[in-house]
């Protein structure tokens, strides 16, 4: 019966969209001013309250366990199933601080990148205001590769402010768009703060609308991570190391590509686990948090397995590395799992 009452005045678009206002001015430091009119904000409250009581007899009818909360929040990680995550949007409510490095970022990446001909902010997270994300154009005659300009911008912009850079080819921006590449749609609704004579931005009612099959990409990506873990484990039993070492790294390639792809709708290919880490901060921290300064020195072996395993003659992979890796790649599968529901929880609310 409530969820038949839940709809009989708007409909699920409704809701989602009054929830996102409710998210986007909640963290805001700007007041609401009266986003919503109040019967309508009476109604999504008392609403939401009846759903949320009906779920709860749901599951207690069902037989799942009821958290009764009692003021404690336990932040220990573990890996299983039931790993708590944290899955946000990017915010484009600016301060006046994020504003002035902007400015800053902007006129150092002109310096050095004279090929740039858009910049878009694609916005900041309330518990990290200083990070920022930035998406940038160059033109096609550009001849660095996007991952050499992306590290040279970041490492350009550090003293100015913490910014992850992704940078494409102007022409290749705009065949994906004319595709209904997912990310790309969404970055064109972000705020363009700078804007050479040389590149025209289509609106978006010029663009056909996405195309984009996350699922597929989550299937294949994820099935392979999976294979590859299991691979993993036999080869640690078979003490041939070098091979466990390569499968664990391509372990954590292909499941952070599945969630980039699946999250984002960002067609990435890359070997460099730091760089996918780095994207997945676009949407969750809790990834690149299993790689704290703890861990550096084994994120080190996992990263360069890549390279060290496939071309160096006289490389070892060394037991107790390998050893100490198996559990946190399982621990960074067993996450990504629990992302990927929570985004599909979260894109059909």
């Amino acid at each position: 019966m409530v969820l038949e009452n839940l709809f009989d005045v708007y409909n699920l678009s409704w809701y989602r969209d009054q929830l996102w206002e409710w998210l986007e001015h909640g963290l805001s430091l700007k007041g609401a001013r009266e986003f919503i009119e109040t019967t309508d904000l009476i109604y999504l409250y008392e609403s939401l309250q009846r759903l949320y009581e009906a779920a709860c007899l749901f599951c207690r009818s069902a037989g799942y366990k009821v958290i009764q909360f009692n003021g404690n929040i336990d932040t220990t990680i573990q890996a299983g199933p039931d790993i708590p995550v944290f899955v946000y949007r990017l915010s484009n409510i600016t301060s006046l601080a994020h504003s002035e490095k902007i400015k800053a970022v902007v006129s150092k990446i002109k310096h050095k990148l004279p090929t740039v001909q858009a910049i878009i902010d694609l916005g900041t997270t309330s518990f990290q205001p200083g990070k920022m994300f930035l998406f940038v154009l160059t033109a096609d005659e550009e001849n660095g590769t996007a991952q050499n300009l992306c590290s040279m911008l970041e490492e350009s912009c550090v003293e100015i402010a913490d910014i992850t850079v992704l940078v494409h080819y102007a022409t290749g921006f705009l065949t994906g768009l004319n595709k209904g590449h997912t990310f790309f749609r969404s970055a064109l609704k972000c705020p363009v703060v700078y804007l050479s004579g040389e590149l025209l931005l289509p609106a978006l009612g010029e663009i056909p609308t996405s195309t984009d099959n996350c699922l597929d990409c989550w299937d294949r990506w994820h099935k392979h991570g999976e294979n590859f873990f299991v691979g993993a484990e036999f080869f640690i039993g078979r003490k041939a190391y070098d091979a466990a070492l390569f499968c664990l790294h391509q372990c954590a390639e292909s499941i952070l590509t599945a969630i980039v792809r699946v999250a984002l709708g960002y067609r990435i290919n890359n070997h460099n686990l730091s760089r996918l880490l780095k994207l997945t901060q676009l949407f969750t921290n809790d990834l690149a948090d299993i790689f704290n300064a703890e861990r550096m020195e084994l994120f080190e072996v996992l990263k360069s397995s890549y390279i060290n395993v496939r071309y160096k003659d006289d490389f070892e992979a060394d037991e107790n590395s390998i050893e100490a890796l198996l559990p946190i790649v399982r621990l960074l599968k067993d996450k990504t799992m629990q992302i990927y529901k929570a985004y599909l929880l979260s894109s059909n609310l």
